[in-house]
């Protein structure tokens, strides 16, 4: 079977890593001025990652609040909590790491150090526990301490060239391992034997954990098998794969994703599974499926270009279907990343989500039709100056096909 992989970028030069730490401090320091902060303090991995480029080794799950780097904008600097120098870029000076430490007295004392006592002006957080936040008011009386994850939410929004090359190959070892689960989809297999076909195809690239649980399933024909409320408005969905074994002629919604540098990739594609016959009434009625979502998504689509915003993306989706009980679309990069499409927060947040070109969007619009199931896949689009550039490069397989 011919992938592209982690091979995606032979027709260019590689990813200059350097150049894309450098451009994304810039773009730091660039949103601190414009936010008028003069100190961050990040604990988000995603943030610090970012900032530093580092890799976190010390840690693999959730923690409480520590300032894990320490942002200087009249410096220029960073410093980053690290206890050796594994895993952070050669440019990193040592004297600009400092330990962790399971005492918030001797942490606070570190910062401080390094910020300054006398610190005057603000102190951004991207996010901050009430004992840190009585710790920093004591260490720093003269400064304010504010709210940084906006800041670092702009600075991180559009991505540079380095960062989408990132995204792609991402993208591409997803895919690869996704084709490989397709191949194995035949009646019989089991939803939970497709995710791992999946999973053991990404370690082929050097992938050894998912960036996040991927689905592998049979979606449900009528309200009454998808269990739950059957009054409910929303069109059902599942998400979780089982034990169930898939049957000839069912749709199966298979979607993962993989971490390349740190870059997170979401790719999905719904699947006929066995030889239904071409000709009969329930195929027939499954490709009309796959052409709801194909308009679904080209009205997306057609949104997704500079000034345009996630609202409009809601609308152009809301036009002739019913929101899902998941997001129709969302921003990539170092993980999911706003705007989150079509959330119960409500179409005035999308209406403030402003689309850029450079940012990266997945597109995730999920059809429905009772006796008949669903039809879920997944679009990258890189938003551009004139429009937007598809990503994502794998075909929709028999259903497409007229």
């Amino acid at each position: 079977m011919t992938t592209t992989g982690a091979m995606a970028l032979e027709t260019g030069e590689p990813i200059d890593f350097d150049v894309m730490r450098r451009e994304r401090f810039q773009r730091t320091l660039e949103s601190m001025e414009r936010h008028a902060l003069d100190v961050l303090l990040l604990a988000k991995p995603a943030n610090v990652k970012y900032v530093a480029g580092s890799r976190s080794l010390w840690t693999a799950s959730r923690r409480p609040f520590s300032p894990s780097a320490v942002v200087i904008r009249e410096r220029a600097e960073f410093h980053l909590m690290s206890l050796w120098d594994h895993g952070v870029p050669r440019s990193v000076p040592k004297e600009r790491l400092f330990p962790p430490s399971w005492n918030p007295l001797n942490l606070m004392e570190t910062v401080t150090r390094i910020v300054g006592a006398n610190r005057r002006g603000r102190i951004g957080v991207d996010l901050m526990s009430p004992l840190f936040a009585s710790l920093l008011a004591e260490a720093f009386p003269q400064a304010s301490v504010v709210d940084g994850a906006k800041a670092m939410g702009e600075a991180r929004a559009v991505k540079t060239a380095e960062e989408v090359d990132c995204l792609r190959t991402a993208t591409a070892i997803a895919e690869a391992a996704l084709t490989e689960a397709i191949a194995a989809l035949r009646p019989g297999v089991t939803e939970r034997s497709l995710l791992g076909v999946f999973l053991r195809r990404a370690t082929d690239f050097g992938v050894t954990a998912p960036a996040y649980q991927g689905g592998f399933c049979v979606q449900p024909r009528d309200r009454e098998a998808a269990g739950g409320d059957g009054g409910r408005a929303t069109p059902p969905m599942r998400q979780m794969s089982s034990p169930r074994p898939v049957q000839s002629g069912e749709l199966v919604a298979m979607g993962g994703g993989v971490h390349y540098a740190g870059y997170e990739s979401d790719v999905g594609r719904t699947w006929l599974c066995g030889d239904a016959g071409r000709s009969s009434p329930r195929a027939q009625a499954q490709r009309a499926l796959y052409r709801r979502w194909v308009e679904a998504c080209r009205a997306m689509a057609e949104q997704c270009r500079p000034e345009k915003t996630a609202a409009d993306l809601r609308r152009a989706f809301q036009k002739t279907e019913l929101l899902p009980e998941t997001p129709i679309a969302h921003g990539a990069g170092l993980g999911f990343e706003p705007p989150m499409v079509g959330v119960d927060l409500g179409v005035e947040v999308d209406e403030a989500s402003v689309l850029q070109a450079g940012m990266v969007l997945v597109l995730q619009p999920y059809v429905w039709e009772e006796g008949v199931g669903g039809f879920w896949a997944k679009e990258t689009v890189l938003i551009t100056s004139q429009g937007h550039e598809r990503l994502t490069t794998l075909p929709h397989g028999p259903l497409a096909e007229d």
